[in-house]
């Protein structure tokens, strides 16, 4: 049987930061019906030492969702439910461009060009 003695502030730190981004997994599939993100957390802290969070997010094909800075996450007012809804809109506005740049795509526009009429 394991057993555990008091955690220290460090690991208390870790298991807060791990906890937010497994909160925020589940209101992404719970709340917005996103499955196919790759979260990564990354955790600094501000100069009155608050901890904040910037949220990375990537498909299962390796594009990044987020940027490269990530979603920023106040640490007064940031909960994983409002981070989850921002990486949703992020998803869904590069999926938007995506298939945008498939539409726009020379192959695209040669199977949709007009066919001659037969007579």
């Amino acid at each position: 049987m394991p057993r555990y003695a008091e955690p220290t502030t460090q690991q208390a730190e870790e298991a807060a930061a791990l906890l937010f981004l497994a909160q925020t997994q589940k209101a992404l599939h719970t709340s917005e019906h996103l499955w196919d993100l790759r979260l990564e957390l990354e955790v600094s802290y501000t100069i009155h030492n608050q901890r904040t969070y910037r949220v990375h997010a990537t498909t299962r094909t390796g594009e990044n969702v987020t940027g490269d800075r990530g979603h920023y996450v106040h640490p007064v007012s940031g909960t994983p439910e409002t981070a989850a809804w921002h990486i949703a809109a992020y998803a869904r506005a590069a999926a938007t461009k995506r298939r945008q740049a498939a539409a726009d795509s020379p192959a695209t526009a040669a199977m949709e060009a007009p066919r001659s009429k037969s007579a």
